[in-house]
């Protein structure tokens, strides 16, 4: 079906066995219709800032915006070998090279080697599969997907065209791209690119967030994976102390800062074999100013307690440039939930968008087999170095 608009029916939330033991911003370029301002990373497949025709019509040339494919073709999905193997490494290849098959209920697949990227283009265009030997690291039924940020600025849940409904797919040779009608609340529209380079591995995501209503309007990208309730997840902590006032149901999630002050460079953890059974309340959050432009969260996945490290990449955004009360990493969970879950969310910065015009943002996904469970601990530095060469560079 390459080349085609396909307007996608049905709905499958069955993929994988889902369980676990879940940048520089500011106006946009110009106000004419269709204009892109890059908020994220290097783009799959040659995208980047510069005029767009709307939602669907970013730019698709081959090659990849960084990166190269000449790297060990011996890379099999273990942590720290192939491009991740250390700074004299070649640069991860980002090009888009595996072709997405559908099936009947409009579920996209990428299969490359020891993966499986399924997103479901009938249920908010969201990514419900992301496995690495039939384990998959998503929960299936909430998958990962995209929301406007501040959430502040609409009434939960967030607009079913953008969320929940089906997308409109078009595809090629090594690209899916999704498109969301108009969500009228907002007057907001969501064009979702995936592509995966089956050397590297790596999964991008390129989102585009366009203005389609009469008036001007500040947002920012937010993306929101969900995993099960269990392992660690981490990721640098900045410099930002900006005050967030959290809404009256909400109860902070505690986090380890590790190595603890005076030291510097600090991660911080959450260790959620450490405080879970403490967690007895519903909705429980932790926001704070990240660094370094990754986020990532490491488990035994699937049934088979595969040991797993998900590495999320995306330019790291200023403190000052986020939405006001929001911050860059956000990570949510709940004591009373079924089953428990954990969110693991970054934001970009905030854009200022004329009538018709359009923020563009991408994260990467990179995903690796640990060499043994002993890694996975809080303040365990070969855990954070191995995440650190997982993650693209801008």
């Amino acid at each position: 079906m390459a080349g085609g608009s396909i307007p996608l029916g049905g709905m499958s939330n069955q993929a994988g066995d889902g369980s676990s033991a879940a940048g520089s911003g500011g106006e946009q370029s110009g106000g004419s219709a269709g204009r892109s301002n890059e908020n994220g990373g290097a783009a799959p497949g040659g995208m980047g800032t510069g005029a767009q025709s709307g939602a669907g019509a970013s730019g698709a040339s081959e090659g990849g915006a960084a990166g190269s494919d000449e790297f060990p073709p011996d890379y099999d999905g273990h942590c720290g070998q192939g491009w991740a193997a250390g700074d004299s490494a070649p640069l991860p290849g980002l090009n888009g090279t595996v072709t997405p098959l559908v099936d009947s209920s409009g579920n996209w697949t990428f299969a490359f080697g020891r993966y499986r990227l399924v997103v479901a283009g009938a249920q908010g265009a969201r990514v419900i599969e992301f496995s690495l030997d039939g384990n998959n690291l998503i929960d299936a039924t909430g998958g990962s997907t995209f929301w406007p940020s501040p959430q502040q600025a609409y009434t939960w849940p967030p607009p079913a065209e953008i969320d929940t409904a089906a997308y409109t797919a078009e595809t090629d040779a090594g690209s899916l791209s999704l498109s969301s009608k108009t969500a009228t609340t907002l007057g907001l529209s969501v064009h979702k690119r995936f592509s995966v380079n089956e050397k590297s591995g790596i999964v991008s995501i390129q989102y585009q967030l366009t203005n389609q209503s009469a008036q001007s309007a500040s947002w920012a990208p937010w993306e929101v994976t969900r995993v099960r309730a269990g392992g660690y997840t981490f990721a640098p902590r900045g410099p930002g102390n900006r005050t967030i006032t959290e809404d009256s149901f909400q109860n902070p999630l505690p986090l380890s800062l590790l190595p603890p002050p005076p030291a510097t460079e600090a991660i911080a953890w959450l260790d959620y074999p450490g405080v879970g059974a403490t967690l007895t309340k519903d909705n429980y959050i932790a926001e704070f100013d990240g660094a370094e432009g990754w986020l990532a969260h490491a488990n035994r996945f699937g049934k088979k307690l595969l040991p797993v490290l998900l590495v999320k990449s995306f330019v790291d955004a200023a403190d000052e440039n986020l939405p006001t009360n929001q911050a860059e990493i956000q990570l949510w969970t709940s004591g009373t939930a079924s089953p428990k879950l954990i969110e693991v969310e970054e934001q970009g910065a905030l854009t200022l968008l004329a009538p018709g015009a359009s923020l563009t943002w991408t994260v990467h996904w990179s995903a690796c087999e640990l060499a043994s469970s002993s890694l996975l601990s809080a303040g365990n530095l070969e855990l954070v170095a191995l995440a650190r060469a997982h993650a693209v560079k801008p």
